[in-house]
């Protein structure tokens, strides 16, 4: 990601310790915040009306993306409501990336904890556990693999030259430019796939039932496990 924007520096959450990605993904942009969220990135309705298998067209209202949630205002929580949304597929790690805030206290509490039958809720199912050494993007004294891990590879080329410190491409020592944003995103979606595909067979499952619309997913900044998900939501929607 490269440099930060510079209101990441001032911003309130720097003095609770939370990540510069964290503030990143409560900010709106101007452009492609089309249900005027306050506090929650990357909202935004998938596909309405692509033409589906057999000619038929994906309603309008039924599928959405999204980054983290956590700083919802009460406005955007409200915002949400209005959708119906009934089930939230989390795609964060919970332990590096825990939920918090009014969208879950209100709207999306944790399946399992005292959800009852037909009430929206939150689904976590993280495509990306233990991808990384450290979710933040940085691990000193980074530890051996054995060959057959398929993490082995994508760990080695990401460690600094020099030292067993793993450095992923967010981090802004890397000073990424797109190209090498595009590599470490390539690296990191197979091995997602080679480690995790349970996880994902689960987060496909729960996309393929009707009875879990209207339906949104996402990870921190919506953007790279979100996007890594995106192409299979079509393709079952596709088929």
């Amino acid at each position: 990601m490269g440099a930060y924007p510079s209101y990441v520096a001032a911003h309130p959450y720097r003095e609770q310790g939370l990540s510069e990605l964290y503030i990143v993904s409560t900010r709106p942009m101007a452009r492609g915040n089309p249900f005027g969220m306050d506090a929650i990135a990357n909202f935004r309705e998938v596909s309405p009306g692509a033409v589906l298998g057999g000619g038929r067209r994906l309603r309008s209202g039924m599928l959405y993306r999204v980054a983290q949630m956590n700083a919802a205002t009460p406005e955007d929580v409200a915002r949400i409501a209005a959708l119906d949304i009934k089930t939230y597929i989390d795609l964060r790690e919970p332990d590096a990336e825990p939920a918090f805030g009014a969208v879950f206290d209100e709207r999306f509490a944790l399946e399992g904890h005292g959800v009852a039958a037909g009430e929206p809720r939150r689904l976590s199912i993280s495509i990306s556990d233990g991808v990384q050494p450290s979710q933040t993007g940085v691990q000193d004294d980074l530890p051996e693999l054995p060959d057959d891990d398929p993490r082995a590879e994508f760990w080695e080329e990401w460690r600094w030259p020099g030292t067993r410190r793993f450095v992923s491409v967010h981090s802004p020592e890397r000073k990424a430019s797109p190209e090498l944003t595009t590599k470490f995103l390539l690296g990191y979606n197979k091995v997602c796939l080679q480690r995790n595909a349970h996880v994902i067979l689960e987060a496909m499952q729960t996309l393929s039932e009707a009875e879990n619309y209207p339906l949104v997913f996402g990870c921190m900044t919506g953007k790279d496990r979100t996007g890594t998900k995106l192409p299979r939501a079509l393709l079952i929607w596709f088929r």
